[in-house]
């Protein structure tokens, strides 16, 4: 309809600069969300260490975070006995949750710890 009365134009001034600094911002992303992924895995991992039972200090400086891929962290411990400690055994050893009430309760910690981490690497 161009032309017709009562018709308007727009014309977007800097669309390839814009789209050039998307580009820009979605290859610092793919590039910084690992790192992003980590902080956020250390505020999990901080907190597990908090609530995990103590008797040597074992267990404790097991919690770890490590990566998976781009996008996959993962936050545990490798010592045989976690998961006895986490869900307790048919032998009469009693739970000790330390994982899940890690996770639980650092949610929305973790999500601002990446949002930061992903702020702080785009300059936002």
């Amino acid at each position: 309809m161009a032309g017709a009365a009562g018709s308007q134009s727009i014309t977007i001034v800097g669309l390839p600069q814009a789209e050039a600094r998307f580009a820009e911002m979605a290859a610092a992303v793919k590039i910084g969300m690992p790192i992003a992924l980590m902080a956020g895995g250390e505020v999990i991992s901080n907190a597990a260490k908090g609530y995990s039972p103590y008797k040597t200090g074992n267990l404790q400086r097991s919690i770890h975070v490590e990566s998976r891929d781009s996008n996959t962290i993962a936050v545990g411990t490798d010592v045989e006995y976690a998961a006895a400690q986490e869900f307790g055994t048919s032998r009469g050893v009693p739970p000790h949750p330390y994982m899940r009430p890690a996770f639980d309760t650092t949610q929305a910690a973790v999500a601002a710890e990446i949002a930061l981490a992903l702020r702080r690497l785009l300059g936002v």
